[in-house]
This record gives structure tokens, sequence and C-alpha cells, in this order.
């Protein structure tokens, strides 16, 4: 007599494998049918738990019923799971794998808060329009209506729509069908849903953010204060990104005889395995040698220490708005808002319209800097400097950033045309 090759066996078994260094591992119970795994449609605990106990029924279940007619249990998905419970385990999640990062001293990188900013709300807003929907049954269809319905309101730009919020939820259902929370086919089906194309929607079209005039941005820092005049005067002759200049530290920057190499320790692109080096010429250098006292293992650029310069003693660290030991990003466009706000107040005799648009004229933001350099850089040096000094990968990316030379233009024109 034969012996078959797997024998039944009703005891299930525990699948575990890691998730990654900033999360618990990814556990699930098993059980063998005809020398293949079934998995139970949820993840478990601690042996004994709640969650254990279930998905040890479902094993017996399984085997049992495997045994009785020889069918395989159906594709394993969460019954009654909707897009709120959803959208609200994803950001329990998130929050998680931030604390945990916290808790062990690790940075949190560019992709992370890149997330905090733009999947919380994003997920907030979806979870508030489609949050009574089935998450099991959530279709391409689907997808569709709510993007139409977010162009049709006209609150939001297209490209916002494209890039920010319908991304977020295909993200959402990939995350779930990775945990096995959906059928895998439902995540897929959304991959059908293209984006809003120009002329074909209701969602208005936005500007792309261009160079800004020198004269505008002097004006600006004349009737600013602290270590933010600096930090964005050297933006304004490196080219560096915003994040980058905030977390500048002497422990990061290479002197030299000539051009100091400046290496930051965190930056965009930094969970892509980009190295990042950003040269430092006689004006930027010039600008950071008043901060050569500075502590080399802290940010040069310090709200703390401008308190301590403006008012000549330590802030009082007890406040409850006790400034900051560095700037963010936020911080920064709020000093430029205000800044702006000085150098340039509106009339008084506008009316609302006006002065709203009198606003938008006047005002520039931190980015800006970055375009205004590479325009300038693609003009003295060609399309190749600029995409290297703006640390871009593909010099596509640099056509963004760099203007077209309007004089080359204009020659070629008068010579050809």
């Amino acid at each position: 007599m034969t012996t078959p090759r797997h024998r039944p066996d009703p005891r299930p078994t525990l699948y575990q494998r890691s998730r990654g260094q900033n999360e618990p591992p990814y556990r699930r119970l098993r059980i063998r049918l005809g020398g293949r795994y079934e998995y139970a449609p949820h993840e478990v605990g601690e042996p004994g738990s709640e969650s254990w106990r279930r998905a040890n029924a479902w094993c017996l279940r399984a085997f049992a019923s495997w045994q009785e007619t020889g069918a395989r249990p159906k594709e394993s998905k969460e019954e009654g799971l909707t897009v709120a419970v959803l959208v609200d385990r994803r950001l329990s999640a998130y929050s998680l794998r931030l604390d945990r990062m916290r808790e062990r001293g690790q940075d949190v990188s560019a992709k992370e808060r890149n997330l905090r900013s733009v999947l919380r709300p994003a997920l907030q807003h979806f979870k508030d329009r489609c949050g009574d929907l089935s998450a099991n049954d959530f279709s391409s269809a689907r997808l569709f209506g709510y993007q139409t319905s977010l162009a049709d309101s006209g609150l939001y730009a297209r490209t916002y729509i494209n890039r920010k919020l319908v991304p977020a939820v295909r993200r959402l259902f990939a995350w779930a069908r990775k945990h096995e929370l959906i059928p895998a086919t439902t995540a897929v089906d959304l991959r059908d849903v293209e984006g809003l194309q120009v002329g074909d929607t209701l969602a208005h079209e936005v500007e792309p953010v261009r160079p800004v005039d020198d004269a505008v941005v002097e004006a600006t820092l004349k009737t600013m204060l602290g270590d933010a005049v600096d930090l964005l005067r050297l933006m304004r002759c490196t080219g560096m990104r915003p994040g980058e200049a905030c977390v500048l530290r002497w422990t990061d920057v290479e002197l030299g005889d000539g051009v100091w190499l400046y290496r930051p320790h965190r930056h965009k692109n930094q969970w892509r395995g980009h190295t990042r080096i950003i040269g430092i010429g006689p004006r930027g250098q010039a600008i950071l040698e008043k901060y050569r006292d500075r502590n080399p293992f802290i940010p040069v650029f310090s709200p703390r220490e401008t308190l301590v310069t403006l008012r000549g003693r330590a802030p009082d660290t007890d406040l409850e708005k006790a400034p900051r030991a560095e700037y963010d990003t936020s911080s920064i466009s709020q000093a430029i808002r205000r800044g702006c706000a000085r150098a340039f107040p509106p009339p008084a005799d506008l009316t609302r319209e006006n002065r709203i648009q009198w606003v938008k004229d006047h005002r520039w933001s931190a980015n800006q800097l970055r375009h205004s350099w590479a325009t300038a850089v693609r003009k003295s040096h060609g399309l190749e400097a600029a995409s290297a000094g703006l640390g871009h990968e593909d010099i596509d990316t640099t056509l963004i950033y760099a203007e077209r030379d309007l004089g080359l233009v204009r020659k070629i024109a008068a010579e050809v045309g």
C-alpha cells in the first residue's frame, strides 16, 4: 500500500515574516490541504488571543470542509469591511510606525514626512465621501465616480487630483491587499482608472512654479530678521531644497580650499538610496562663515539662536511656545509670507477680489529660489549642469525647474525666422 505524499494534518501552523525594521511581524495561521497551504483571513496576535482563536477555528472548519467535500476555502477576505474602517486601520498602522521610529531615535525620512502631510488629509477626504461603501466590492467604476465628483466640485486642481487624492486611494487598497484584508483583484482593478486629462474635466488648472525675481526676494529679505534671512540667501546661491537648508550641520560639510561639499544627512530621495551632494561656492561660504562657532552636530540655522541674538538672553524653555532648535519647511514658508506682507502691503482702496489677487501676485515661496537658480545655471552652463546641481537622476525632471532661455529663442527667431 502506497503512502500519500501529503498526509492530512488538521493542526494549524503559524506563518510569520518580517514586515520591516520598524513594523511588527506579519503573522497568519495556515492549514495544509492536499499539499497546499490555505491561510486564515486575518492576522493573529499571541497564542490564546481572540484573533488566534478565531483563526484557529477557521482553519479547523476549512480542514473539515475539505475532507467532506474536497472544496478549498474561497478567497480570503474580511467580511463587512467598509472604507471607513479600512482608512482608520491604515492611519493607525502609519501612526504606530512613526511612534516606533521615534522611540528608536530614528530620523523620520522625507518619504514619511510627505506621507504625513499628504496621506492623512487625502484619506480623510476619501473616508468622508465613500466611508459607507464596502471595501471588498470597491471597483474601478467607483474610483472613477469619486474622481469625477472631485473634478465637478471645482475645489481641487486637476493635477492635485491626479497626483495626490486618487493615488492615495490606490495606495490604500494596495496596502489592504498586501495584508489580505480585501480580494487581490480589487487593488489591481483600480489601476485601470486613468488620470484626468486637460480639457476633459471641470477641474481647474494651476500655473506651474516660476522663478522669482531677485529684486522681489531682496525686498522681502530686508523686512525679515534672524537666521531665516541667511538660510534663504544660501538657497538662492546653491539651489538646495528648503529641507536640505534647514538641516545643514557643520559635521555634514566637507571644507576645502575651493568649493565646500555639503552632504545632507536627511534629504528628499534618501529613501530611494540616492546620494545628495551640494557644492557651496564663495558666496555661500561667506554667508555661512558667521555661523562657524555653532555646535557642529545641530543645524546651523536655528530659531532659538535667533531669539538669543535679538533679545540678548537664552529663551525660556518653560514657555508653552518656546522656539525650536531648527527650522522646517513650514516655519520658513511662514517667515516668507510675513515678510511679503510687510514688504508689499496691499493698497487700502482695493476691493476684496482685487486684494486677493494682489496678495497672490506679491507672494513667493522658498521653492521658487530653486527654480531661479536652475534657470540661471541652465542659461550659463547648460541643462546637464543644472541637473547635476539640483541632484536629479532624470534630466527630464530638471526641465520642470529650469525655464527656457527666451533670449536664445529671440536670437534664433531674428536670424532664422
